[in-house]
């Protein structure tokens, strides 16, 4: 319950160790303790570790055909970044499904090469390069170069 007041809050890790937010739990509830910092860390690195491999898992099976995936970069203080999302249908229930596959640092320039490998990498660690339909970006010319 502690890590998803943390992580759906978006509070940092650090309020752990807070002795007001100690007194809170103890106060809420006597006979469990209050997460150390790195306890904290390791649930939270192991819960993103368990639904990067069911997403993995359900993009790879044969119920997916098709993904359309958006990417975006940007920078900030100096610094790049790209971020990249899936869609897809579940066929039985047609429900629309979505994940954040991956929002990476980009070392120096984002041309449309450097670009190009990230997609292609990331496409190829969750098994669905042959199943991108469509990518959608902004009209950068990066972009466009990238995917001609």
């Amino acid at each position: 319950m502690i890590t998803e007041f943390i992580v759906c809050g978006n509070h940092s890790f650090s309020t752990v160790e807070q002795e007001k937010f100690k007194i809170i739990i103890d106060k809420g509830f006597p006979n469990r303790r209050s997460l150390t910092r790195k306890t904290l860390m390791s649930r939270v690195s192991t819960n993103a570790e368990n639904i990067r491999k069911n997403v993995k898992e359900e993009l790879i099976s044969t119920k997916v055909k098709h993904v359309c995936a958006t990417a975006d970069c940007w920078s900030v203080f100096k610094k790049s970044y790209i971020g990249i999302t899936a869609h897809w249908f579940d066929f039985e229930t047609l429900d629309r499904k979505s994940a954040a596959l991956a929002c990476r640092r980009i070392k120096g320039r984002h041309t449309y090469d450097t670009l190009a490998k990230i997609l292609n990498d990331v496409f190829c660690e969750y098994g669905i390069l042959n199943k991108i339909i469509n990518v959608v970006t902004d009209n950068g010319s990066n972009f466009v170069k990238a995917f001609r």
